[in-house]
């Protein structure tokens, strides 16, 4: 086996780097998603290959984009998609912002699912519509998102899917594409992707693809991207997609066994050290809910108690909307000794 190095501290200082950047008086930051790993060494030297030959100039998307992305989605997920189903997008939320768009007018409502990513409502709002909030928390089963898919088949009403999350499936889990499960969910579905998170690649921003099976949406979207020249793709994004995604899945897989191992590190301490917290495993990804409701802390205070008192940067649970009051999120994309000094620092100031 391929000996990856998950346990390497990197100094990521002078990178210009967001997640640090919020770290100014010796705080661990554990907030943003992106992960402290090195880059999988076999997307670093395709990489590095492309910029070795010297000019950076226009560049055309080649079908071996397409194809690295039917071919991981057929072998990754079972999903068999046609080439002219997938198209670049600048990004998922960008892309996503760029469906509100094409498919709403001001003043329409768009439903999310709150607790949910902040940035969802945000720009939803700043686009001139309105964030309906569904207050149930919902396991996204294949039936589930097979009734989902019939009911707004029936109520005209489209489908925005962010997967960007799910390469990383934790625990034999197995994502389902959402366009996969039905016919009514192909007819209604628009899936948004990419290597970023899975790869740790958040940093070459607009590295990410849509899948829209149906060919009036996918048409009618397309024109909104062209018409603001957003269908371009760069060298670094159609470099790395190709490489993730024609990969033999080893560093994917042991990243995966990594964060397994942080989560169970990490729920093994907040079960030992009875802090008034308690945290959910996820079925996916390298991000850990920890609910913090019985402190009976004023969210600030909560939040103020890890960054000033713990030294510890957390995602504050509240901005995720409704529901989210009383938690915290930790990213537990790191080094397991980093990890480790986090969580001591925690239960210092938490566990007194």
């Amino acid at each position: 086996n391929e000996p990856f190095d998950f346990d390497k501290r990197i100094d990521r200082s002078g990178t210009w780097s967001i997640k640090y950047g919020r770290a100014t008086n010796g705080e661990i930051p554990l907030w943003i998603a992106d992960m402290d790993f090195e880059t999988d060494p076999f997307v670093k030297a395709a990489l590095q290959a492309r910029i070795d030959r010297d000019v950076l100039g226009y560049t055309n998307i080649p079908p071996e984009f397409y194809d690295a992305i039917a071919g991981w989605q057929k072998n990754y997920y079972g999903y068999q998609v046609e080439r002219e189903w997938i198209n670049y997008v600048p990004g998922v939320i960008t892309g996503m912002n760029q469906a509100y768009l094409t498919f709403t007018q001001p003043g329409d409502k768009i439903i999310v699912q709150p607790p949910v990513y902040d940035h969802f409502k945000l720009y939803i709002e700043r686009l001139g519509r309105v964030a309906v909030d569904n207050p149930c928390g919902i396991h996204w089963e294949r039936e589930t998102l097979v009734q989902l898919a019939d009911i707004c088949h029936r109520h005209g009403v489209i489908v925005v899917s962010d997967e960007i999350h799910a390469d990383l499936t934790l625990y034999g889990v197995k994502h389902v594409p959402f366009c996969s499960v039905s016919e009514a969910a192909a007819r209604v579905g628009l899936i948004f992707a990419g290597p970023t998170k899975s790869f740790n690649l958040a940093g070459l921003t607009g590295t990410a693809y849509c899948l829209i099976p149906n060919q009036e949406l996918r048409e009618r979207y397309m024109a909104t991207l062209e018409n603001c020249k957003m269908e371009e793709a760069s060298i670094t994004t159609i470099v790395a997609t190709i490489a993730a995604y024609r990969n033999d899945m080893r560093w994917l897989e042991a990243l995966k066994h990594y964060i397994e191992g942080n989560v169970q590190r990490a729920r093994d301490f907040f079960a030992e050290h009875q802090m008034g917290m308690t945290v959910f495993r996820p079925g996916a990804s390298f991000l850990l809910w920890i609910d913090c409701r019985s402190l009976e802390m004023p969210q600030t205070d909560l939040m103020n108690r890890f960054k000033d008192g713990a030294k510890v940067i957390l995602s504050n649970g509240a901005s995720y909307g409704p529901g989210g009051e009383g938690f915290v999120r930790m990213n537990l994309g790191c080094p397991t000794s980093l990890l480790d000094e986090a969580l001591d620092r925690i239960v210092r100031e938490f566990g007194k």
